[in-house]
């Protein structure tokens, strides 16, 4: 059994020591998921059931919203988009070539030569917008890949940073990356950037109720969806952002937030990814947002 956790470098020390870039998320809207099912994949890891989502985000309502705020907030700027399964991508995909966007899509399907070829098309900057289902998820890099358009809602903490990590890499004129949350996760996961309390898993059971309890402290407060009237290309949308807090520290005070945080989550703060725990209450200030002075009700 271990006793001692080692903590490497957070996102947020990689983001102030210039190894990442920090990110601005919007949450304009996100699927019914009423009836959508969750299932533990073989490594024991629970997500939302594939078979569900599909029929919960691939219709022409949610994609068209999600091409709407693209153009309100992102035009122009290197876009991955992870979709649900090939058909939601393909679908994503076929919406913004109707508005004459360079849209191009790519799964396991193609063979070699074709993935590389689209994969250098977006490099190269001749595709604007990229969507894949999960191939790109890990071991992609290309930092000109400046937003991310999230239409595959995730429980999945793990899967969640993986994907909003693929447009943090830092590259020429890249101050910060956008990600453009049309899934809900946000709102169940929190900020990608933000500090992670981390704790061993010392075996014992986890005590009834710690669940919920560790649900209600990661919980971000819910955004507005964006109104007809605020249409802008200015990302100064009111009611929308939501910025992380991470990189406004130092190192050493994160670093010490992050072990106080650790110690006083015990079993509320462990997960079954077993080194990751969920985002507590630094995460859900920093997504705070307010609209029109009023608090936005949290999302419970």
């Amino acid at each position: 059994m271990f006793e001692d956790l080692v903590i490497g470098a957070t996102v947020a020390d990689l983001i102030a020591d210039d190894y990442l870039v920090d990110c601005d998320i919007y949450a304009p809207s996100e699927p019914d998921m009423k009836g959508v099912r969750s299932s533990k994949s073989i490594d024991g890891e629970t997500d939302f059931r594939q078979s569900d989502l599909a029929k919960a985000v691939d219709k022409p309502s949610l994609i068209g919203d999600i091409r709407d705020h693209w153009f309100r907030l992102a035009r122009g700027k290197q876009t991955a988009v992870f979709a649900t399964d090939i058909a939601h991508s393909k679908h994503i995909v076929e919406t913004f070539q109707a508005a004459d966007v360079t849209a191009e899509h790519i799964d396991y399907r193609m063979t070699d030569d074709e993935r590389a070829a689209i994969l250098e098309r977006f490099a190269n900057g001749a595709t604007t917008v990229l969507s894949n289902c999960a191939l790109l998820s890990e071991g992609w890099d290309c930092p000109t890949a400046e937003v991310m358009v999230l239409a595959r809602p995730t429980r999945s903490l793990i899967r969640y940073i993986q994907m909003a990590g693929r447009v943090l890499r830092p590259a020429p004129g890249k101050e910060r990356a956008l990600l453009l949350d049309h899934s809900g996760s946000t709102a169940r996961l929190g900020h990608p950037c933000d500090d992670l309390p981390l704790a061993l898993d010392d075996g014992k059971p986890r005590t009834s109720g710690s669940k919920s309890t560790e649900r209600r402290e990661s919980l971000p407060t819910k955004v507005r969806e964006m109104q007809p009237h605020e249409a802008s290309e200015n990302p100064q949308v009111p009611g929308l952002r939501i910025r992380s807090r991470a990189a406004e520290r130092s190192p050493n005070h994160r670093r010490q937030a992050g072990q106080a945080g650790a110690q006083e989550a015990g079993d509320q703060g462990r997960q079954a990814a077993r080194l990751f725990a969920a985002p507590v209450s630094s995460a859900k200030a920093g997504l705070s947002s307010r609209l029109g002075g009023e608090p936005v009700p949290d999302l419970l």
